[in-house]
């Protein structure tokens, strides 16, 4: 009788769970335009009209599970990769959609792209790396060599928490932070800086 009960509750939480994750894509939606001032922030970085951009977009997620309903472990580590592998996949497209609105807003704006697959094989030739640290002498190097007269990062950090509660109860909360630099390649010096979050929790 108990084990019957048990393994309908351990059904009953991964079912619950699976709907959960299937609403994602809404959640996902409602927290892009949520965040969607923050995305299209690239103006706060008053850049000059009409320049040629080597965009260079990064992104990084942590997912954390948290929960208060008592399980056996071998359960509760089932039901935890579970949601981990579905919220990965929501975060992966939260960060392609930051990627794309990124160049978007920029080739709305007037703007020049270096495109990306030559920037990467000039890098590659080169042998050097844009993150979030770019020495001068790098970016007026990258700049000659891709005829760029601005370099733009990027960066798009994303955690999200999941509490499981008491079935059919979840908490999410999602926290992103955004990052964007600005390097003239003339002199190598960063020309301005722009940070900007959102948070958004919600009861399920």
């Amino acid at each position: 009788m108990l084990i019957s009960v048990f393994k309908k509750v351990t059904i009953s939480k991964v079912f619950l769970l699976f709907i959960f994750f299937s609403y994602s894509s809404k959640a996902l939606s409602q927290v892009k335009n949520s965040c969607d001032t923050n995305i299209r922030s690239l103006s706060n970085l008053k850049i000059p009209k009409g320049v040629t951009i080597a965009l260079f977009c990064s992104d990084t997620s942590k997912f954390i599970y948290t929960s208060t309903y008592t399980l056996k472990s071998e359960d509760e580590e089932k039901i935890k990769l579970f949601a981990e592998e579905n919220a990965k996949a929501w975060m992966k497209n939260l960060a392609q959609d930051f990627n794309a609105d990124n160049e978007g807003w920029l080739l709305d704006n007037g703007y020049h792209i270096v495109d990306r697959d030559y920037l990467n094989e000039i890098l590659k030739e080169q042998k050097l790396s844009v993150s979030g640290f770019v020495s001068p002498q790098s970016a007026i190097k990258l700049g000659e060599l891709i005829g760029a007269s601005h370099i733009l990062i990027t960066k798009l950090t994303i955690n999200r928490y999941i509490i499981d509660e008491k079935p059919p109860h979840f908490k999410s909360h999602t926290h992103c932070e955004f990052y964007y630099k600005l390097i003239d390649t003339k002199t190598g010096q960063v020309i301005n800086i722009y940070n900007n979050f959102c948070d958004r929790e919600e009861q399920h």
